[in-house]
């Protein structure tokens, strides 16, 4: 606004840190009165057609300019005498005065519409090159392209929503801003609301930009003020506090004087209580914040005349209904507590009190005190900066008022560094508080679900879903940092410790980060390891902020929301390190039981499975899978086979064996497979126990048989030794599950003496039409197949005897036994033959072949596994009789 007080602002500029946050502009129309002045370096304008003072943002009387329509303001070249080659910005206000319906579909506006241009710049044949205009309730930019003739031609970048100027009246703060390869749109809406846009056009050259202006031919009539052109790209930071300078407060702010920009307006001592009295405190304290930062709010229809309270609490400031000096204190709305702000012109503004205008907010010396005080007073203009308030913005209105969670839903929050672990407390509760830590139950629960209610401003009380009257607090009601967070019942009186900021680095994303008020240099944090830990608060510290941050799912009233995006799709894969040799991840000796270390082999494709894992999603109780952005990797025809620890723990060095996955410790089979974004397909493979161990070979050696290890990333280790090839296997299935007979004819597949009891031998017979002789195959998730006795009141599958994997063990029915299922799974191919198949033990497919024993096709003959013989061929083939 337009005092004319660049001189005093430059003289304060030393004793101002925001000042030094943005530069000054080198062009500004202020816009009083009808009037084209300059005010920096007097490149003056000229009016064609007609332009008046009509009242601006700050209720002034002719302190902006009205330009009739089909007037503009002709201007010399915005940048001549510097450049705009390091990047420039251009701001203005312009008032909105018509109601714009949205408008949809390929083109947003009817041809009818009338341009509403802001400023030009064009060739000299009049083809824009630079420029805004609004049309109808889109904001358009003007750039320009070169036709076939290398001549210049307009084209107008127009925004979606949200930029627009849809069904909202008032004063609107607009900042284009051009960098080397982008530009970027900042539109301040009136009431307290920024959007805004990005888009990777770079610097256009301007050198046949011969006419330059405000307004436009053929632009109905338009309010503009205050335009102001930078020869430099501003950051967002700098737009929004050149905003808050030039606007009506409408937010969250902190207040310092113009006599010292490093104190601020603080509750003294921290107090909450009605009658606490306002003093200056460094704006660097620590602690309390919100008793330093206000709300300012605008009373509709009153001018320039606001409530100011105090952050997260109903408490404003007040002052008595009398006419002396007296101190500023907090009291309740009820009080005397409305507010008249003026304009100072140089960024700052009085504060008088509404009631008696003729006293000013001011600093004082608070009497046998070293204390500066809040007081209203007479103004002496000897002592101005003392009178004078800059209002730093920290949050706009919108941001304050928008709730971004859903009343009463459920969310699960997760640890945003490993996903696999969310946000809960340790039970059993033994008082009435419990520690959080980043865990899981046993599968998914409620017990990391929460209710966001949201209380005064952008803060929330964070409700347990579990445990509906405890919340997140502080333990001993004390934030420090380190100090524990827990669960604790809703106790009234202690309000505050309940209240946290939820921020979202992406306002649309998952990610949040939670914030006590009273603390707001912490966060709620998972520990310095993405592994299970304790939950404490702890300060941020510069590239450390993924680990602050927690993930929320909306759960719609059911478990297992959180839902990561896959990083591989699950199916069988073959696992190959990329250091020399290619060699593949197998167990030790082909072993499919337990305990077997994993090691390097050359693939051989006589033991093929020995060589195939099962990657999928762990699934939990309902056998849904679990996508919380780990995976399981189980070797080919097992369910207890998983790779993982078998010790309940992963010290460095330690070697990576087969086991079944333990519920108390899920997370020490479960990995997280990552992409290494190498450009060659390669991915890490990582701990879910612990995302800082790695799955590496051991001595960074691809050797024959050498075991892999747990392994933290080292960058000036082998890299390859950490990095693994995932190559798809296609398994056939060429055997459609259902109910069959099982023969080599002319004989059938029964059980011995037609029996239905477990451990009973399988041989040939010939009564098919027996129960004993109806099976039925299954297609296992591993594309292996089971066979069981239909006819049973138990199900009984084929499997070897003892568990045995070796040449003659014999066949036989059992219960089912996880443990050991590779001894019930089996490979089957084509024979070549119509329905007749091979059938192999999947652990081992050499010497597992189903086969008559002794090579006997006879009536009696007992089944067997056995290796391979070209000469019998006939006793090793099996042909399913679909049985309807």
């Amino acid at each position: 606004m337009k005092r004319f007080l660049y001189l005093i602002t430059i003289l304060l500029a030393g004793t101002q840190l925001t000042l030094s946050q943005v530069p000054t502009p080198i062009r500004h129309y202020a816009l009083n009165d009808g009037s084209a002045k300059e005010n920096i370096n007097r490149k003056d304008g000229t009016i064609h057609g007609l332009a008046f003072g009509c009242q601006d943002r700050f209720g002034i009387v002719n302190g902006a300019t009205c330009l009739a329509s089909n007037t503009y303001i002709s201007t010399p070249n915005f940048f001549e005498g510097s450049t705009y080659q390091n990047g420039f910005t251009i701001s203005f206000w312009t008032k909105i005065e018509q109601n714009y319906p949205k408008k949809k579909g390929a083109i947003p506006w009817e041809p009818t519409d009338a341009e509403y241009r802001c400023f030009y710049a064009k060739n000299n044949v009049g083809k824009y090159m630079l420029g805004f205009y609004h049309k109808g309730d889109r904001a358009v930019i003007d750039r320009y392209v070169l036709n076939k003739e290398a001549d210049i031609e307009n084209y107008g970048l127009w925004f979606w929503d949200p930029i627009n100027f849809t069904n909202r009246l008032g004063w609107y703060q607009v900042f284009i801003v051009h960098r080397g390869n982008s530009m970027s749109l900042y539109l301040f809406e009136p009431y307290g609301r920024m959007e805004k846009a990005l888009h990777y056009f770079g610097l256009q050259s301007l050198l046949q930009a011969t006419q330059w202006g405000l307004g436009g031919t053929g632009t109905p009539q338009l309010v503009l003020d205050d335009f102001k052109v930078y020869n430099q790209a501003l950051t967002e930071e700098q737009v929004k506090i050149l905003y808050a300078r030039e606007s009506i407060p409408n937010g969250m702010y902190t207040a310092s004087a113009a006599a010292d920009a490093n104190l601020c307006w603080a509750s003294e001592e921290a107090g909450t209580a009605v009658g606490t009295l306002i003093d200056m405190q460094p704006t660097s304290t620590v602690g309390n914040e919100f008793t330093r930062q206000w709300v300012i709010s605008p009373i509709a229809g009153s001018l320039n005349v606001c409530k100011i309270r105090m952050a997260y609490n109903e408490r404003y400031l007040s002052v008595d209904d009398v006419e002396t000096a007296q101190y500023v204190k907090l009291d309740f709305a009820e009080g005397n507590t409305n507010w008249l702000l003026e304009p100072a012109g140089d960024g700052y503004f009085f504060v008088h009190s509404e009631k008696r205008p003729h006293l000013y907010m001011r600093v004082d010396q608070k009497p046998f005190s070293t204390k500066k005080i809040l007081k209203v007073d007479y103004y002496k203009g000897a002592e101005a900066p003392y009178y004078k308030w800059r209002f730093n913005l920290l949050k706009f209105k919108h941001d304050l008022e928008r709730n971004d969670f859903i009343t009463n839903m459920g969310y699960e929050i997760v640890d945003n560094m490993n996903t696999v672990f969310g946000l809960v407390p340790i039970r059993p509760f033994t008082t009435s508080s419990s520690p959080l830590v980043a865990d899981r139950d046993i599968y998914p629960s409620l017990s990391n679900h929460y209710i966001f209610k949201k209380d005064l401003d952008d803060s929330y009380n964070i409700f347990s879903k579990t445990y509906p009257n405890k919340a997140i607090h502080p333990k001993s009601r004390d934030f420090s940092a380190n100090q524990i967070v827990e669960l604790n019942d809703w106790h009234s009186g202690w309000e505050n410790h309940y209240k946290y900021i939820v921020e979202r680095p992406n306002p649309m994303g998952r990610k949040i980060k939670i914030k006590p008020i009273m603390s707001q240099t912490l966060t709620v944090y998972s520990g310095d390891y993405p592994t299970q830990a304790g939950v404490v608060f702890k300060a941020e510290k510069q590239g450390t902020e993924d680990a602050h941050l927690w993930q929320v799912f909306a759960d719609n009233g059911r478990l297992n929301q959180n839902k990561q995006i896959s990083t591989i799709v699950p199916g069988i894969y073959t696992i190959t390190t990329q250091l020399d040799g290619g060699r593949k991840l197998c167990p030790q000796n082909y072993n499919f039981t337990q305990g077997a270390d994993i090691t390097l082999r050359t693939f051989q494709e006589d033991y093929r499975s020995s060589f195939y894992w099962l990657v999928d999603y762990e699934r939990d109780n309902h056998g849904e899978p679990v996508r919380d952005g780990t995976y399981t990797i189980q070797l080919m025809g097992t369910e207890t086979s998983l790779m993982g620890s078998t010790d309940g723990s992963i010290p460095e060095s330690s070697t990576v064996k087969t086991t079944e996955m333990n519920r108390e410790s899920f997370a020490l089979t479960k990995w997280f497979i990552t992409p290494t974004r190498d450009g060659t397909g390669s991915f890490y493979i990582q701990s879910a126990s612990d995302k800082l161990k790695y799955l590496h070979c051991k001595n960074a050696s691809g050797g024959e048989g050498n075991t892999v290890e747990y392994y933290y990333m080292r960058q000036q280790a082998e890299q390859k030794a950490y990095k693994w090839q995932f190559e798809k296997v296609t398994i056939p299935t060429p055997l459609t599950p259902g109910t069959y007979r099982i023969h080599r004819d002319p004989y059938y597949v029964h059980t011995t003496n037609d029996s239905k009891t477990p451990n009973v031998g399988l041989e040939l017979g010939n009564s098919p039409y027996n129960g004993t002789y109806t099976w039925q195959v299954e297609q296992n998730a591993d594309c292996t197949y089971s066979i069981y006795l239909l006819d049973g009141s138990t199900r009984l599958y084929f499997h070897t005897e003892n568990n045995r994997v070796d040449a003659s063990a014999p066949l036989k029915i059992d219960l089912y036994n996880k443990e050991h299922a590779y001894s019930y799974r089996w490979l089957v191919t084509g024979s070549g033959q119509p329905n007749t198949y091979y059938l192999q033990l999947v652990a081992n497919p050499v010497d597992g072949y189903m086969h008559l024993y002794s090579h006997h096709l006879l009536y009696g003959t007992p089944l067997e596994i056995y290796r391979f013989v070209d000469v019998v061929d006939y006793v090793y083939q099996w042909t399913f009789e679909k049985v309807e």
